[in-house]
Parts: C-alpha cells; structure tokens; sequence
C-alpha cells in the first residue's frame, strides 16, 4: 500500500523526543502502530525476489490504514504475539510486553516498554 507523506510531519516523527511537539508525534504514532488488532505478516516482493514487503492483516479497513500510515511514518509493527509486540521505529526495534491486572474495579490491559528505565502506557481493549 503506498502511503503520501507530509514531509514536515515526517521529519518531525524522524527528530525523536526532543521537543513537546515532537513527543506528540511520536507518541501518536506509536500508539498507531501498537494500539489495534493487526496481524504482521512478511510477505515476498514478487517485483524483487531480494526484497520482502509488510502486509497488514486486520479487522477492518481502517485499522490497516492507520497501521499503514504509522509504518510510512516510521513507526512499523514487525511483529505481535499474545504477550508482546515488536514495533520497528526508525531502524530501532523496541519490544513492547502486555500487562493485564485483574479486578477490582475494572481490569485494564497495559502495554509496557521492555526497558527497565522506560515505561509507555498504553491503555486498549485489545491488548489481551
């Protein structure tokens, strides 16, 4: 699926966390690509014997749009098991583990960072 840019958006998902604006970029991007049900699968790139390409399976449409234009932004998922997710961002792969806590008063998925120092919450139905 080919995905039109706006190149100062993607300059700004490309400049990391160092301003409030850019924090919010990243953030919305993230949770584009980790927050939703979609199922990565590599697929071969039949122009490029060579080349393998990302193909998104999901519930709906929309959910692999938003999965694809968090990918043309930088902010690919490679990867979802049922306890964790793999989100490549920028070149770096960084891993993401699913905490769920039970009642009481109401049980709420959480996706947590896989670094010791590092915690990104993400709260979504459909984490677990």
């Amino acid at each position: 699926m080919s995905v039109k840019v706006d190149p100062q958006l993607l300059e700004l998902s490309k400049s990391g966390r160092d301003t409030e604006e850019a924090k919010h970029v990243h953030d919305f991007f993230l949770a584009l690509a980790a927050c939703n049900t979609i199922v990565p699968l590599i697929v071969d790139d039949k122009s490029d014997p060579t080349a393998k390409l990302m193909d998104y399976q999901g519930e709906s449409p929309d959910e692999q749009a938003l999965a694809y234009a968090a990918a043309a932004y930088g902010f690919m998922l490679i990867e979802r098991t049922s306890g964790h997710i793999i989100i490549d961002i920028h070149g770096e792969r960084q891993r993401y583990i699913f905490h769920c806590f039970p009642p009481p008063p109401v049980s709420l998925p959480f996706l947590y960072y896989d670094c010791p120092s590092l915690y990104s919450h993400f709260i979504d139905e459909n984490c677990c």
